[in-house]
C-alpha cells in the first residue's frame, strides 16, 4: 500500500535562550565545525552549544587571550576547524582548535597589511582554503599566510573595483570565485583576481539601499541572493535568473534543508518553498512552540537534518527533521480555524475521510485532513448544554455521548436533533450516568454506560435494549472499551476481561483465553487479530473457535512501564499505537523493537486523553492529549538518525583543594592525589537531546558498563596508580550506539611509598586537611552564630515593631477619649452665641484638636504599614466618580479661598476599575488639601486619563508658590515641610509620606514636580484593573460587594453638616465615659434628636425594656458587658433583633470595625465624635426611616 501524505503540520519550534545560557537572545551567526558543536555569534559574547550546556566567550580587559570585543556579527569554522570570529569595532578573532586564548586581528590606520576596518560583517574561505573578511567602510581584506592581509578598497575611478567598501556577505563557491555582497549589490572576484560587477535589474533600477545581505550557493550551480528588494537567483555565467516570491516580506538569511525545501528568514518569520507552494510561519508570543522572534538573522541546517535559526531578539529556535511527523490541532486565541475547546474528550472518523472531535460542553468541531481546516459545529447542539464524553460519526448523523445522556444531530439539518430519554426505571429508556463510548454494529447504535452496562439502540426505530450483569451475561457493568470488530460485531472491554455480543442469543460472553482482569484498551488488526492492553503488559490474540490464543506479548522486559492504557490504534501494518499518560508506545513485532514517543520527538503534549482516537481509511493515526490532537501517519514516522559523533567536552580534577580544567589530549596525566575526576562527554545529537543516553566503562576498574541515563558525566574519586582506557559510548535515542575514538586514556602516576619525604609529605598533608576541617568548622560555628545574631535582631526589630504599633494604638486610644471631649464641647460652644473673639478662640481650640487627631492618624497609618498590617480592599469602583467626590468636599474651602477647582476626566479614561477606593480618596484628599493650603489665587486641577499598559494616572496641578528643587527630593520623607509651613498651616509632615506608602503597597508612583513662583504638580499613577463584571445598578453592585456609583446614591434627606435631621428620632446612647456622654448627648441633642443615656450594659437592657428606641449608639469598651457582647444580647431579643446600632470607639488595633460588624452591629465611628460624623452616620443608617412614636 501507498502511504499516504502526512496530515498538515505547523513547526513547533524549541527555544534556546538567554535561560538556557545563551549570552544574548540577540543573535546574528551560526555555524556547526567538523566535531558537530553549534558556534553562536551574539551580541554579547561567542558560544557554543552541545545540545545540554553553552560554553561563552567574552572579552575579558585583563586577559590579553580573551575575545577582542562582546559584539560578534559573525562566525565562521573553515575547514581545519578554525573558529573564526568578528563585530562591531572589535576586528578579527581566531580560536584554534583544542586553543583557550584567541588570536587577534585589528585595523591600523597606518599599515595597508592589517585589516581596513574593525567593523567586521562577513567572513568566508574560498576553495583554496583561503580567509576572506568583510568589513564596514574598509572593504574587503585577504589574510595571507604570514598573518598580514591584502586590502581590496572600492575606487570610483576603476570600475574594477569594489562596488562599495561596505561589504556585508561573503560566500566561495567550488570554483575557487568568491562572491562578494555590498550595500551597493553583487560582486564577484574570479581566481585570477579580477573583479566583476554582477547585474542585478531589481536591484539596479531602483534608489535606494541595494544590500545583499546573504549569498547562498545552490545545487544546480545557482547562486541565492537574499536582498532588501527580494529573493534573487543568479546563474553561473553571473546572469540575473528570477526573482522569487517571498509574499512581501523582506529576505535576510536562507537555507535549504537535506531534503532540499528553501527556507527563507525575513523580516517577519520564515518562509518555505517546497517546489509546489510557499507557506510563512510568523511568531505569536502567546502560543508556545512558535517563532521567538520575528527577525531572521540566519538559518543553519545542520549535519543531523536540524534547522537553527538566529533571530534578533528572541534567541535561537530548533527545529528538528522530524518536525512533520506530528501535525498539531490546538485552540488558539482569536482564530475561527482551531479547535473550540484546547482539550478534546473524543475522537471519531467520518466516512467521508474528515475527523470529528468533541470539548467540553459546545465544542463539535470537523477537521479536514487534507487542508487541516477546522469547522466549527458547536451551534447544532441547540440548548443540549451538557458535557460530552464519546463520539460517533455515521454518513447521515452525529452521534454525541454524554454526562447524562445521548445526542443524534442529523448532519442534513433536516431533522431536529433528537435527545434519547434518560430513566432508571424504565426499561426503553437509557440509564443515568455517562455515555463513556459509542460504536455501530448489527442494525444498532451501542453505547456505555458508565457503571450501568451497555444499551444497543435501533438505527431505525430508536427502541432501546440494556444489557447489564444481573441479566445478560456481562461479567462486569464497569466498560472501559466498546469497539467494533472487522467482521462487524460488538466487543467491549471491561474490569473482568473481554466479552463480545451474541447476536443470536441476544446476550455478551467472556471471551476464554483472555485474562479474568482489568483491559483497559483494546483494537482489532485488520486480520481479525486483536491487542488488548492491562497494566503492565500488551498481548496479541487470534481467534481459535471460541477461544482467544495468545500470539504475541510486550512485556515490562522490553521497556514496557506498569502504567495505565488511555488508547489502543492498530495501524495499517498490525502494530500496536499505545496511548497513555507517559507518551505515545509502539511495537514493531517484526523487529521486537518498542520506542516511545514524548515532547521531544513533536508531540505537544506526553499526556493523552483516554479512550480520544481514532484512524481514517487512509491508515492515519488521530489521538487527543492535554494540549489538543495529533494526526499521524505510521508509515511517515519512520526517520533513521545518523550514528551521534561522541566528543569530550570538559575533563576536570580535584588537585591542591582546586578544580583543575585538564586538556581533552590523549594519554591524560594524572598524580597520584588527584581526585574526584569529572568526565563530561556529549554526544552531538540535537534532534532531541533529552533522549540521549550514555554508559561508561573503565578497563581494569568497571566489571560491566556504567549507565548513566541522559547525563553525559562520569566521576572517579580517586583511581589507584595504572593505565585505564576510559571507554564511552553514547545513542540518541535511535538504538544505535556510537564510541568515543579513540578511547581516553588515563595514566594515573604512582605514589612514592617507601621514601622518608613521602611520609613528610603525607604527615603535612594531614595537618593541611585537619586545619581545613578545623577551619571550615570554625566558620561553620561563626556563621551559625551570625545567622542566630541576625535571627535575635529580626526577631528583637519585630517586637520594637510590635511594641511601637501597641504604644501607638494605646495612645491613640488615650488621647482620643479626652479630644472626643474637647472638639465635642467646642463644637457644641460653636453652636451658642459667641463674641467675635470667644468664637474665634473657640475655632483655635477646635482646629489645634483636629491637628493632633490628624498626627494620630498619620502615625497610626505610617505603623500598620511599617508592621505590613494595612491590608487594601479592592472593590470595583469608577474613577471618574470619585475624583468627583473629592472635589466636592474640598469645594467649599476653595470657594471660601476663592480658588477654582477644575476637574478634568479624559473621555478614554475607564468607568470601572479594581482597587481600594478609601484609600485613593485618602490619597487625592491629601494631595488636594495641600493644593488648597499653598494656593492663594488662580485654580487647582484634577485631572484623570489612562496610561499605558492600563494605568491610571491622577494629576493634581496648582498654580501656587513652588518648591525648591531641594524640596522636592525631600518632599516625601517623614515631618518634611517647607518653611514655615507649620506655623502658617499646620500639619503633621506625614501625609505625603503616608501618600507614598500607600500608592506603593498598591503598586504604583507618586512624584512631584514644581517649578518656584509657578506651581506644583502632583501625579499619582495606579495599576488599576477592569473587573470583569461591572455591576449594571446598585442593587448588584452591593451584593457584588462594590460601591455604587456616585449618580445611584440618594441625596440625604437632610443636612448632617448642618446639624438639621431629616426626623427627630429617639436614640439610646450606652457610654460609660461622663464626659464623652455628656458631648454626644449634646451633639445629638442639638441635632433635634432625643437622647437617653446608659452607662453601662445592663442600664442599656433596663432602658430597652421600659420603650422603643429608633437607634442606639454603643461604646465597645464598656464596664462588665462590653458593647459587643450587648449588641448581641439586643439580637437576641426578638422585640429589638432589627434596632439599628452604631459602634464608637476610641481604639485604633485596625481590626474593631471588623469585629463590630461580626457582632451585629450596623454602623462604626472612631472618637473623637463630631456633629458632622455623627449626622452622617445616622442618615446612613437610618434613611429612610420612621420615627419612634
Amino acid at each position: 500500500m501507498v502511504a499516504a501524505a502526512p496530515p498538515p503540520a505547523e513547526p513547533r519550534f524549541e527555544v534556546l535562550g538567554v535561560a538556557d545560557g545563551l549570552p544574548s537572545s540577540r543573535v546574528y551567526k551560526l555555524a556547526q565545525d567538523r566535531d558537530g558543536f553549534i558556534w553562536i555569534a551574539t551580541a554579547d559574547g561567542l558560544a557554543r552549544y552541545d545540545g545540554v550546556d553553552v560554553k561563552v566567550w567574552r572579552n575579558d580587559p585583563a586577559d590579553p587571550g580573551s575575545l577582542s570585543g562582546n559584539d560578534v556579527a559573525t562566525v565562521l569554522v573553515d575547514r581545519r576547524g578554525r573558529v573564526w570570529s568578528g563585530g562591531e569595532d572589535s576586528g578579527l578573532n581566531r580560536l584554534d582548535p583544542g586553543a583557550t586564548q584567541f588570536t587577534h586581528y585589528r585595523h591600523v590606520p597606518s599599515d595597508r597589511t592589517t585589516l581596513g576596518s574593525n567593523d567586521i560583517f562577513a567572513i568566508a574561505e574560498d576553495a583554496a582554503g583561503t580567509i576572506w573578511v568583510g568589513t564596514y567602510g574598509g572593504g574587503l581584506a585577504r589574510l595571507e599566510p604570514d598573518g598580514s592581509f591584502v586590502q581590496i578598497r572600492h575606487d570610483p575611478d576603476d570600475p574594477a573595483s569594489l562596488s562599495s567598501d561596505a561589504v556585508i556577505s561573503l560566500y566561495g563557491d567550488a570554483a575557487g570565485r568568491l562572491w562578494i555582497g555590498t550595500d551597493r549589490g553583487l560582486d564577484v572576484r574570479e581566481p585570477g583576481g579580477l573583479i566583476r560587477r554582477v547585474a542585478l535589474p531589481v536591484l539596479d533600477t531602483r534608489t535606494g539601499a541595494a544590500q545583499v545581505t546573504a549569498i547562498l550557493g545552490e545545487p544546480d550551480g545557482n547562486v541565492l541572493l537574499t536582498t532588501t528588494r527580494g529573493l534573487l537567483v543568479v546563474g553561473p555565467d553571473l546572469a540575473f535568473v528570477r526573482q522569487l516570491p517571498v509574499d512581501g516580506f523582506a529576505p535576510i538569511s536562507a537555507a535549504r534543508d537535506r531534503s532540499g525545501v528553501l527556507w527563507v528568514g525575513t523580516v517577519s518569520g520564515v518562509s518555505v518553498f517546497d517546489g509546489t507552494k510557499t507557506e510563512h510561519f510568523q511568531t505569536h508570543e502567546q502560543i508556545p512552540g512558535t517563532l521567538p522572534g520575528a527577525r531572521i538573522m540566519d538559518i543553519l541546517c545542520d549535519q543531523e537534518g536540524n534547522l537553527w535559526f538566529a533571530t534578533q531578539e528572541g534567541g535561537i529556535a530548533q527545529l528538528p527533521p522530524t518536525w512533520r511527523n506530528f501535525a498539531n490541532y490546538r485552540f488558539l486565541p482569536g482564530s475561527d480555524n482551531s479547535l473550540t475547546h484546547g482539550i478534546v474528550n473524543a475522537l471519531a472518523a467520518a466516512p467521508d475521510g474528515a475527523v470529528w472531535a468533541i470539548s467540553a460542553h459546545d465544542g463539535l468541531d470537523r477537521i479536514d485532513p487534507a487542508s487541516g481546516r477546522v469547522q466549527r459545529h458547536g451551534p447544532r447542539i441547540d440548548g443540549n448544554r451538557q458535557r460530552m464524553s464519546s463520539l460517533l460519526v455515521q454518513e447521515d448523523a452525529v452521534w454525541v455521548g454524554q454526562r447524562n445522556g445521548l445526542l443524534r444531530i442529523d448532519r442534513a439539518g433536516r431533522t431536529p436533533n433528537v435527545e434519547f430519554p434518560v430513566d432508571a426505571e424504565r426499561a426503553d429508556a437509557l440509564p443515568p450516568g455517562q455515555v463513556s463510548a459509542l460504536a455501530a454494529g448489527d442494525r444498532r447504535i451501542w453505547a456505555a454506560v458508565l457503571g450501568e452496562g451497555v444499551v444497543g439502540i435501533d438505527s431505525r426505530t430508536h427502541a432501546i435494549r440494556r444489557y447489564t450483569r444481573a441479566n445478560d451475561g456481562l461479567t462486569s457493568d464497569d466498560i472501559k472499551v466498546l469497539t467494533r470488530a472487522p467482521d462487524g460485531g460488538i466487543w467491549i472491554a471491561t474490569t473482568t476481561g473481554v466479552e463480545r455480543f451474541m447476536p443470536a442469543e441476544d446476550r455478551f460472553r467472556r471471551i476464554i483465553g483472555v485474562p479474568f482482569d482489568l483491559i483497559d484498551a483494546l483494537a482489532f488488526d485488520a486480520d481479525g487479530s486483536f491487542w488488548a492492553h492491562h497494566p503492565g503488559r500488551l498481548e496479541r490474540y487470534r481467534m481459535d473457535g471460541d477461544i482467544a490464543r495468545r500470539i504475541d506479548q510486550v512485556e515490562r522486559t522490553l521497556g514496557l512501564p506498569t502504567m495505565p492504557g488511555a488508547a489502543l490504534v492498530v495501524a495499517d501494518d498490525g502494530s500496536p499505537w499505545l496511548a497513555s499518560r507517559r507518551g505515545l508506545w509502539h511495537f514493531d513485532p517484526a523487529t521486537r523493537r518498542l520506542v516511545r514517543y514524548g515532547e521531544g520527538d513533536g508531540l505537544p503534549s506526553p499526556e493523552f486523553r483516554a479512550g480520544a482516537a481514532t484512524r481514517t481509511s487512509d491508515g492515519t493515526i488521530w489521538m487527543a492529549t492535554l494540549s489538543g490532537i495529533v494526526a499521524f501517519d505510521p508509515r511517515a514516522l519512520r526517520v533513521e538518525l545518523a550514528r551521534p559523533p561522541v566528543r569530550v567536552t570538559s575533563l576536570t580534577v580535584r588537585r591542591d583543594g582546586r578544580a583543575v580544567d585538564l586538556p581533552a589530549s590523549r594519554p591524560i596525566v594524572l598524580g597520584y592525589d588527584d581526585r574526584d575526576l569529572q568526565v563530561n562527554v556529549r554526544a552531538l545529537s540535537f534532534v532531541n537531546p533529552v533522549a540521549n543516553r550514555y554508559r561508561f566503562r573503565l578497563a581494569h576498574f568497571d566489571e560491566d558498563w556504567v549507565e548513566t541515563g541522559n547525563r553525559g558525566q562520569r566521576v572517579f574519586s580517586q583511581l589507584p596508580a595504572g593505565r585505564y582506557p576510559l571507554q564511552v559510548a553514547a545513542t540518541n535515542g535511535s538504538g544505535v550506539w556510537s564510541d568515543l575514538e579513540p578511547p581516553l586514556l588515563l595514566d594515573v602516576a604512582p605514589p612514592a611509598w617507601a621514601t622518608d619525604q613521602a611520609y613528610a609529605v603525607y604527615f603535612a598533608a594531614v595537618l593541611g586537611m585537619g586545619w581545613l576541617v578545623l577551619r571550615g568548622y570554625r566558620q561553620r560555628i561563626k556563621r551559625q552564630h551570625a545567622l542566630q545574631l541576625a535571627e535575635e535582631r529580626r526577631r528583637a526589630a519585630e517586637q520594637v515593631a510590635e511594641a511601637k504599633s501597641r504604644f501607638l494604638a494605646l495612645m491613640s486610644h488615650e488621647i482620643r477619649t479626652p479630644l472626643t471631649g474637647v472638639l465635642g464641647m467646642t463644637d457644641l460652644l460653636l453652636r451658642t452665641p459667641l463674641e467675635q473673639r470667644q468664637r474665634s478662640q473657640a475655632d483655635a481650640i477646635r482646629k489645634s484638636g483636629e491637628v493632633l487627631l490628624r498626627v494620630v492618624n498619620d502615625s497610626l497609618d505610617l505603623a500598620r504599614i511599617e508592621a505590613g498590617k494595612l491590608s487594601l480592599d479592592p472593590v470595583p469602583f469608577d474613577p471618574g466618580a470619585l475624583l468627583h467626590e473629592v472635589a466636592a468636599i474640598e469645594e467649599g474651602i476653595a470657594e471660601a479661598k476663592g480658588v477654582a477647582l477644575v476637574v478634568d476626566v479624559a473621555p478614554g479614561a475607564p468607568t470601572r476599575v479594581v482597587g481600594d477606593a478609601v484609600r485613593i480618596k485618602q490619597i487625592l484628599l491629601n494631595l488636594v488639601g495641600n493644593a488648597l493650603k499653598f494656593t492663594e489665587r488662580g485654580h487647582i486641577h484634577l485631572g484623570l486619563t489612562v496610561g499605558f499598559g492600563g494605568i491610571v494616572r491622577y494629576r493634581i496641578e496648582d498654580t501656587g508658590p513652588g518648591m525648591s528643587a531641594d524640596l522636592v527630593e525631600r518632599l516625601f520623607s517623614r515631618f518634611v515641610q517647607s518653611d514655615g509651613v507649620s506655623r502658617r498651616h499646620g500639619g503633621s509632615g506625614l501625609g505625603l509620606a503616608i501618600c507614598q506608602e500607600l500608592t506603593q503597597l498598591m503598586h504604583g508612583r507618586i512624584h512631584a514636580s514644581s517649578v518656584p513662583g509657578q506651581g506644583s504638580v502632583f501625579t499619582v499613577e495606579l495599576p488599576l484593573l477592569d473587573p470583569r463584571i461591572t455591576p449594571a445598578d446598585p442593587a448588584e453592585a452591593a451584593v457584588r460587594g462594590a460601591p455604587p456609583p456616585a449618580s445611584a446614591v440618594a441625596a440625604p434627606a437632610g443636612d448632617p453638616a448642618r446639624g438639621t435631621p431629616a426626623a427627630a428620632l429617639r436614640i439610646l446612647l450606652v457610654e460609660d465615659d461622663a464626659m464623652i456622654a455628656a458631648v454626644a448627648s449634646g451633639l445629638l441633642e442639638s441635632a433635634g434628636h432625643g437622647v437617653v443615656h446608659a452607662p453601662q450594659g445592663l442600664a442599656a437592657m433596663v432602658e430597652l425594656a421600659r420603650g422603643r428606641f429608633d437607634l442606639a449608639i454603643v461604646d465597645l469598651d464598656l464596664p462588665g458587658i462590653d458593647g459587643m457582647q450587648l449588641t448581641r444580647m439586643i439580637r437576641n431579643q426578638a422585640a429589638h433583633a432589627a434596632l439599628p446600632v452604631i459602634a464608637i470607639t476610641a481604639r485604633s488595633g485596625g481590626d474593631e470595625e471588623a469585629a463590630a460588624k461580626a457582632s451585629g452591629m450596623d454602623g462604626f465611628l472612631r472618637k473623637p465624635l463630631t456633629a458632622h460624623r455623627l449626622g452622617e452616620a445616622i442618615e446612613r443608617l437610618l434613611q429612610p426611616t420612621t420615627p419612634a412614636a
